[in-house]
């Protein structure tokens, strides 16, 4: 193909096997070898700058799971608001370390109190091997993990937040699946690899105290005094930024004392 970035050109036997493997995959273990085709391999062309260098799986995160994660999440995006039309969603991330896969996080605005198990249910349906479906408000930074925890630990109660799947495909190379397969007495590694998910609401139910922050005019004054200290400068996190956006101002500024002087 003429916008092919490399081409490898030659014969595949039909009458040689070789054992291939073990080689690392997206969970972070090897797989099993197993016999593969004999290639003879005749020639490699590849473009004189080429774009795509390739990656290799390895334990994540990496560069390879990166690019797993946005061809994931292009086509599931398109699935829930074009396909679905579910209008509800707000972003989604993978969760770094997941392996671009197991972790799967959706921002969501919810116009009834129905809509979390609605975009849960149908983020589980399209199966990219997920294992859990965090469903949260528009005031977490869903690329943030510790305003992820924050939001599991203050907004879940885990009998009545927490939905189970059973009997989910997932990737064949989980080696969770092992376990079961043991049990079930079928061989290790041989499909079907069923496991299950978990589709957790941590969004706000009902009314709730304000965080316990400072309004943004206070803490952006307060940025503002600490620049002019002569102290190294700080960069506030998104999250702070995205929390402050959302939440009420419950301070106001023309309240505060902003006098720095220490008499």
């Amino acid at each position: 193909p003429a916008q092919a970035e490399c081409v490898i050109e030659g014969f595949v036997r039909c009458d040689s096997l070789r054992m291939e493997g073990p080689f690392g995959e997206v969970l972070g273990y090897l797989n099993q070898s197993s016999p593969a085709p004999v290639v003879d391999v005749t020639a490699i062309y590849h473009r004189a700058a080429p774009i795509h260098h390739g990656y290799v799986q390895q334990m994540p995160p990496s560069d390879g799971h990166l690019v797993m994660e946005m061809g994931f999440l292009g086509p599931l995006w398109f699935y829930l608001t074009r396909k679905l039309g579910l209008k509800g969603v707000r972003n989604l991330a993978i969760a770094r370390g997941s392996a671009s896969l197991a972790i799967l996080v959706a921002q969501i605005e919810k116009a009834h109190v129905s809509e979390s198990a609605r975009i849960g249910r149908a983020l589980a349906k399209f199966n990219l091997g997920q294992k859990f479906i965090y469903l949260v408000d528009e005031d977490i930074d869903i690329r943030d993990q510790e305003t992820l925890n924050w939001a599991l630990s203050s907004r879940v109660d885990p009998e009545r937040d927490i939905e189970f799947i059973k009997d989910f495909p997932t990737f064949q190379y989980d080696p969770s699946t092992l376990a079961r397969a043991a049990k079930d007495g079928r061989e290790l590694g041989a499909p079907p690899y069923p496991s299950s998910v978990a589709i957790i609401n941590a969004t706000v139910k009902c009314a709730v105290p304000e965080i316990s922050l400072p309004g943004r005019s206070v803490m952006f004054k307060a940025l503002e005094n600490w620049g002019e200290t002569g102290l190294p400068p700080i960069t506030p996190r998104k999250r702070l930024d995205r929390l402050l956006n959302t939440h009420s101002d419950p301070v106001p500024a023309s309240n505060q004392n902003f006098n720095s002087d220490r008499g």
